[in-house]
């Protein structure tokens, strides 16, 4: 009884056949239906009441349950269609939709009314700062809330004021800086067709100077002497083409180093490397010249007779700024007293035979 339209009772023994009706089959379905169901399967197997949704014999879903009867070794089933039984569950889910919907307008009406009287002035204040934002500093936001919103926007008025009072005297003094600044620019005016005057002096007298320079250049490069320029650090600062041919070594390969580093001069008597005839030359303010027998080695290994003078240079206030030296190559000066030496010794010879006899003679 109560299971209403679709529900129905019957007993199932061990074999899974029907022991009574169902009343929904035809007759004679007893001991001849076989209800091989999860509900009854459940009842065989564990002997406990529960509630479960699983197909029937009809294949439908249905909500049932079981109780064992052990003295016969049946099972008593009852079930009811899903739907039915869980009818009054879906009405109430419906309620429970309708009123939850029904209290999301009534809060969202509510909260748009709040939403409406809270905004307001912040809108006001919005619109008001944009007008003031634009350049209208006379525009007055002033709502009349007595609230947060209602002091801020009366401040920002105040705030207002003030930025315009300041505004003006802002104007008042850059017009006064402004005259200040036209009397100052007339004056410098005077004074800039002096610097003019002045920088075009300067402007010729460094033409004059990079032209010296130039030709001072030129001359040092041309000359047939070497020539090279040793600072007071020790380091080669110039170097010219004679020096370059030489000693084989390139301007960029000298310049910038310590002079003893890449030249090396040396005695020919005991090949004994000898380069501080420059650093004497700094301490003793005096030329000195090695001129006797001294040799530069090449940069590829070789060596040429020189003739090396050094000679400190001095700037227009007789301050030592470095020294040049100047290199002579001594190869045809020594092929030629070669040459003379051997023509006097051959002629000392030759005429030994007949000054001889002469000698006799007399």
């Amino acid at each position: 009884t109560g299971l209403q339209t679709t529900g129905k009772t019957y007993l199932v023994g061990l074999d899974y056949l029907m022991r009574s009706d169902s009343g929904e089959l035809k007759e004679g379905s007893v001991l001849k239906q076989r209800v091989e169901t999860d509900n009854a399967k459940n009842c065989f197997s564990s002997y406990e009441e529960q509630v479960i949704i699983a197909k029937d014999y009809r294949g439908a879903l249905t909500l049932g349950s079981h109780l064992y009867i052990p003295e016969v070794k049946w099972c008593l089933l009852a079930e009811i269609d899903e739907a039915e039984a869980l009818a009054p569950l879906e009405r109430i889910k419906l309620l429970y939709a309708l009123v939850g919907l029904g209290l999301l307008l009534l809060s969202y009406a509510v909260a748009s009314w709040l939403s409406q009287k809270i905004s307001k002035p912040i809108v006001e204040l919005n619109r008001g700062t944009k007008i003031i934002g634009q350049g209208n500093l006379s525009y007055q936001v002033g709502t009349k809330f007595n609230d947060e919103v209602g002091e801020l926007s009366r401040a920002f008025d105040f705030m207002t004021g003030a930025i315009r009072q300041s505004r003006k005297d802002v104007d008042r003094k850059v017009l006064e800086q402004t005259k200040e600044i036209r009397q100052q620019a007339r004056k410098l005016g005077k004074d800039h067709q002096i610097i003019v005057r002045v920088l075009e002096e300067v402007k010729s007298e460094r033409d004059k100077t990079t032209k010296q320079r130039d030709k001072l250049n030129a001359i040092l490069h041309g000359i047939g002497d070497g020539v090279f320029f040793v600072g007071r650090d020790g380091k080669i600062t110039m170097f010219n083409e004679a020096a370059r041919n030489m000693s084989g070594f390139g301007a960029h390969e000298v310049v910038g180093k310590q002079y003893h580093e890449v030249l090396k001069f040396k005695y020919q008597e005991d090949a004994k490397v000898y380069h501080k005839f420059i650093e004497q030359t700094f301490k003793s303010h005096r030329i000195i010249e090695m001129s006797h027998h001294v040799l530069l080695e090449k940069k590829n290994g070789k060596d040429v007779p020189v003739n090396a003078i050094a000679s400190l240079l001095r700037d227009k206030r007789d301050k030592v700024i470095g020294c040049i030296v100047v290199l002579r190559d001594m190869t045809k000066e020594e092929k030629v007293e070669k040459m003379k030496t051997e023509f006097v010794s051959l002629a000392s010879h030759q005429l030994r035979t007949p000054l001889s006899a002469i000698k006799w003679f007399l």
